[in-house]
């Protein structure tokens, strides 16, 4: 007897703290994680943070005002004479890490580097009030090929910024808005970080064809996967900064999940100079579809200038689910549309897994999740399930309690 509960408990204590031990397909109980704040200031604090990140999906704010300066090297104004790509890599942070200011500062069309050069860094906690400086102790310069060792994934390629939030201006559970402006020029990178306590759940969501919807315009031979493209096209010949629409409902029900506790992250293998680009679509205004703001959250792209396919996503993919997990957070919900997607949430046992069904178009077919059994009716269930509306997912998450009620 005394053998059999000591089995009994150490198969208990083998599940997930906060999740329901059940199997895929076995629904679940409407609390599926625990509140990762130990004390009422932590809560208050983590329960701040969806308004923040609203903040930091507005209109950001005018530059703090710099004096006027050269670049160091005249090859930099030669670069400069063409038009910024800079970009900032968003990060998640646990509470107690070291916290980075990561950067990629680059002209042109052919994406050249800006090398050597003074970037000055501001942070906007909680992406409200004045602009603080950031008092590093040296210089903070873009760098050259190799000169600064891999951190939080980013390999130096070359015209990148790696600077270390000193300890007195350590940020807070929150997110904030990082700006580094080049000195030379006064153009800049905006960089979103967010602190979070281990244990805080995030989903992590895929962009193209499972948020991404090709307009009525466009041409037949475009999926919804393929949504971008035509998108891009348009705004290069019209000068403006085109973007495909959202599946209808996909907003709604990340507003929800948010506002439960659920922290956002859009991860997608598109290149990296589409990183501005990607931070755009989450915003009607830039859609103009009528469809609603997805929540502002850390969007990761590929580092290179051409993304990723197939295998090479998938790899991306588990790569950067494995450091969200080395982080101590819970990645809980993952959305996406394509078999990588699957194969990714599957071997990090995401307990709810969604795939988004695109339709064909006149010429293509184009769904590739065909395979993954149809959402069912009734409550949450663990598992794969492939979706056709996120309407449908209404029901699934009313039940759903507060992470820190």
């Amino acid at each position: 007897m005394r053998l059999r509960s000591s089995l009994s408990l150490v198969i208990l204590l083998s599940f997930p703290v906060g999740c329901a031990a059940s199997a895929d397909g076995e629904e679940e109980s409407a609390d599926v994680t625990a509140c990762p704040a130990t004390t009422p200031a932590t809560v208050a604090a983590l329960r701040a943070v969806a308004a923040q990140a609203a903040q930091c999906g507005a209109e950001p704010p005018a530059s703090p005002n710099l004096p006027d300066a050269r670049f160091e090297h005249t090859t930099s104004s030669l670069i400069a004479a063409e038009t910024a790509h800079h970009r900032g890599r968003d990060a998640f942070y646990a509470v107690g890490e070291a916290q980075w200011v990561l950067g990629k500062f680059a002209y042109g069309p052919t994406d050249k580097d800006l090398k050597g050069e003074a970037v000055e860094v501001f942070v906007q906690r909680g992406c409200a009030g004045a602009w603080e400086k950031i008092a590093f102790g040296a210089p903070v310069l873009t760098s050259e090929e190799h000169e600064h060792p891999t951190v939080e994934g980013v390999e130096d390629s070359g015209g990148r910024v790696f600077a270390e939030i000193p300890a007195a201006q350590r940020l807070g559970i929150g997110q904030h808005r990082v700006r580094m402006i080049v000195a030379g020029d006064h153009t800049y990178a905006d960089q979103i970080i967010e602190v979070l306590p281990r244990g805080t759940p995030i989903f992590v969501s895929d962009v193209d064809g499972t948020l991404t919807e090709r307009k009525p315009q466009d041409v037949q031979l475009a999926c919804d996967e393929e949504s971008d493209f035509p998108a891009l096209w348009r705004g290069f010949f019209t000068g403006e900064k085109g973007q495909p629409n959202v599946h209808q409902g996909a907003p709604t029900a990340y507003a929800k999940l948010v506002s439960l506790g659920y922290r956002p992250m859009y991860l997608t293998a598109r290149p990296e100079w589409l990183v501005p680009h990607t931070h755009a679509f989450l915003k009607e205004s830039a859609r103009r579809d009528g469809r609603g703001n997805l929540p502002n959250g850390v969007v990761h792209t590929t580092l290179g200038l051409t993304g990723a396919f197939n295998s090479a996503a998938e790899a991306f993919k588990k790569a950067e689910i494995q450091s969200l997990v080395a982080k101590g957070f819970k990645v809980v919900f993952g959305f996406g549309n394509r078999p990588s997607d699957v194969a990714t949430y599957k071997q990090f046992g995401v307990p709810y897994r969604f795939y988004f069904e695109n339709l064909d178009t006149q010429s293509r077919s184009c769904s590739t999740v065909l395979d993954v059994p149809l959402l069912t009716a009734g409550g949450l269930r663990r598992g794969d399930w492939r979706i056709r509306s996120y309407d449908d997912l209404a029901p699934k998450t009313a039940r759903l309690g507060a992470v820190c009620p």
